[in-house]
């Protein structure tokens, strides 16, 4: 009779530490989906390549920058990639601002424009920058 208690505690025991843990694996399986669902393709793989375990907000962001820009490419706009969708495929041209007097066009100002042609997103080297779809 005890024996049969034993075995009959220890299965008990057993079906609700299960259950407990299958629950909460559930759950944080879901969790995982939602927010994996929710980065892109190129964020999920800048995380995955960092090493560190944790990442704070801010070191988020700096590894986001990180993939996004390199001032040493020697761009006046050093975008690697375009930072509103992660398209690599930028359009850069550049274009001469004039400057009208009272006698018609005296002088020119040459700045750049970087164009992400999947997003429509525009940055050009005065500052401007906008999701258009043309300058």
């Amino acid at each position: 009779m005890e024996i049969a208690l034993f075995l009959l505690g220890l299965i008990i025991g057993g079906m609700t530490s299960w259950g407990i843990t299958h629950a909460y694996y559930k759950k944080s399986s879901q969790e995982q989906n939602i927010l994996f669902n929710k980065l892109s393709k190129e964020v999920r793989d800048a995380i995955i390549e960092d090493n560190r375990e944790h990442l704070t907000v801010l070191e988020l962001n700096e590894l986001i920058r990180e993939k996004t820009i390199d001032e040493s490419i020697g761009e006046a706009i050093p975008y690697m990639a375009c930072p509103r969708c992660g398209s690599e495929d930028l359009a850069r041209t550049s274009d001469v601002e004039v400057d009208y007097g009272p006698e018609g066009a005296e002088s020119g100002t040459p700045y750049n424009i970087l164009k992400c042609p999947k997003c429509n997103w525009i940055k050009t080297s005065h500052g401007y920058e906008a999701p258009r779809d043309n300058i």
